[in-house]
Order: C-alpha cells, then structure tokens, then sequence
C-alpha cells in the first residue's frame, strides 16, 4: 500500500481563482489548549481540554495581486475566504483519486512582500488568523470549526452542542 500523495492543487480567495499564481499553502495546526490538573487521590497529573488553540493559515502568491493587497485592511474578523483543493493518489490506479477541499474564514494579519532583488524570484506571503475551518474528503466534512458560532464538528459530531445547549436555554 502506498500513502496517497498531493499531486495539484487550486487555491481561491474571495472568490478569485489563483491557479498558477499560488505557489505554497500552509493549512492551520489543530491543536487543544490543556490545563495540567492533580488533584487528591491521583498518581500523576492529567491534562484536561480547556477548548481550541488559535487557528493560523497562510498562503504564497507568486506576483503582487492587486486585490490581495488590499484586502489588506478588511474589517472583519471573517472577512476573507481561503479555499483550497487537493488532488491526492498514491499511484496505485488511474481512479484512485481522493479530493481534499480547505474552507477557512478570518483576517489577514500579515502581507509580507519579501525580499526583491534583480534576477530573483518574487512573491507575496499573506497570513490569516482564521474563525472558520472546514476540511472535507471527498465531499464528506471531517472536520468543521466555527469559533463565532460555537461549533466543533469532528465526523460530523459537534463536540459544543452539550455546552451550547446549557449556556443558551
């Protein structure tokens, strides 16, 4: 068995198509906050979930987009959407592809243009801080994060709907 492997990939932001311009997409890390608790009758400490870490993505354009510099200063805190497509296959058959498909919300927090020097390359690095996430396989949602809204699907179980309930009768 082979691991299956992306082969191409899309990137689209607010909408605008970057196929042949986004050159490097980082997906955000998920990660848990935890608080070490030990308590009486314990033999060791524990870590208990204390909810999500921040969500953080970014992207490499190869020229400087016009639009991308100035959704620069959008005011809100979902105000621009990245999305990314995955062709994955682990070369073990012609239809044997898995799409991948990224749906992330947030802010711009850094356009960083480099360094530009004669005869080198350039390209532009946008960081977001994101308040949504969804990643999809195949058309099935994973995962589904929604920080605003109070939602964290995993396999299509939300992990808040307890909490949300008691804090929102």
């Amino acid at each position: 068995m082979l691991p299956k492997k992306i082969q191409g990939f899309n990137s689209f932001i607010n909408g605008d198509n970057y196929a042949g311009l986004a050159t490097e997409v980082t997906l955000p890390k998920l990660g848990r906050k935890v608080e070490e608790y030990w308590a009486a009758g314990m033999d060791g400490p524990i870590d208990i979930d204390m909810g999500g870490t921040k969500l953080e993505s970014s992207i490499v354009i190869a020229e400087f987009t016009r639009a991308l510099i100035l959704a620069h200063g959008t005011p809100t805190v979902d105000g621009n959407e990245l999305r990314f497509i995955g062709a994955a296959q682990s070369g073990q058959g012609v239809n044997s592809w898995d799409q991948i498909e990224v749906v992330q919300r947030g802010i711009f927090t850094e356009h960083d243009m480099g360094t530009i020097k004669g005869g080198d390359d350039t390209s532009m690095t946008l960081a977001a801080s994101l308040t949504y996430y969804r990643y999809d396989l195949n058309g099935e949602t994973l995962i589904e994060i929604d920080r605003p809204g109070f939602i964290y699907k995993v396999g299509g179980v939300d992990l808040l709907a307890g909490q949300r309930e008691i804090l929102n009768p």
